[in-house]
């Protein structure tokens, strides 16, 4: 049985679909499984969910948000996005990778501060951290939009579990790893740039520019999760 779902996620109106079995077979265990460990840390947990563009990360980040406060012996996570620490567009203008404008490779992950993120993620130990919020409508990064109360952090994003410096020196607790990458992924970021305002012609270029090789280097060069899934033809989500 299918339920469906309405979320607000960088500035616009995003649906969603999830399966009640992939509910008690595998998000409600993860659950189980984060809330012992952050009984076992003693500290706040910093979850990577890592997946190509597309994947449907940021959708299930706000499902395991609702699904973490449907059960009191549960501990609530808070989802935090990887986005946020996309170099602002100004800089992007104004430099270059391999005689490129960083403009032209926006999502790549050439196109991140991650020296930032690191920082932030150590810090995280702060009972009410800032974290910065990506917002498609301006198409830039806004800071401190976001504050983390929980004690769970899940931090999704493509290149978390890429296993190129620096980003393989990123650390967390636990990580789950989505693959996916097919047409219908493709239709899926078209429709979203076309929802942040980008003409269908060009957001087809977009996609083909950047999108595609991105899909491509992140599920060729990232490394397994601790928890590695598949979505299958159904729409389900099965443990690979």
């Amino acid at each position: 049985m299918k339920e469906r779902y309405v979320y607000s996620i960088n500035g616009l109106e995003v649906r969603a679909e999830f399966d009640a079995r992939d509910r008690e077979r595998i998000w409600l265990p993860l659950l189980r499984r984060l809330t012992a460990l952050r009984r076992e840390k003693e500290r706040r947990v910093v979850v990577f969910l890592a997946g190509p563009p597309a994947a449907g990360k940021s959708t299930l980040c706000r499902y395991l948000e609702e699904l973490s406060r449907s059960d009191p012996a549960l501990a609530p996570v808070q989802a935090a996005g990887l986005d946020g620490f996309h170099f602002p567009q100004a800089y992007l203008d104004a430099h270059e990778f391999r005689g490129m404008p960083l403009s032209r490779i926006k999502g790549a992950p050439e196109t991140y501060d991650v020296e930032k993120l690191a920082r932030l993620l150590e810090q995280l130990n702060v009972p009410e951290r800032r974290w910065p919020v990506y917002d498609r409508r301006i198409h830039d990064p806004v800071e401190g939009a976001l504050t983390i109360t929980e004690e769970i952090v899940i931090v999704e994003g493509n290149w978390l579990l890429l296993d190129e410096e620096p980003w393989n020196r990123l650390c967390c607790d636990y990580s789950v790893f989505l693959r996916a990458g097919d047409e219908s992924q493709l239709e899926r970021i078209v429709a979203r740039k076309m929802q942040g305002g980008f003409s269908e012609a060009d957001a087809r270029a977009a996609v083909a520019r950047n999108d595609r090789p991105n899909i491509l280097r992140c599920m060729e060069h990232s490394r397994r999760g601790a928890l590695n899934l598949a979505r299958a033809a159904d729409g389900t989500w099965e443990e690979i």
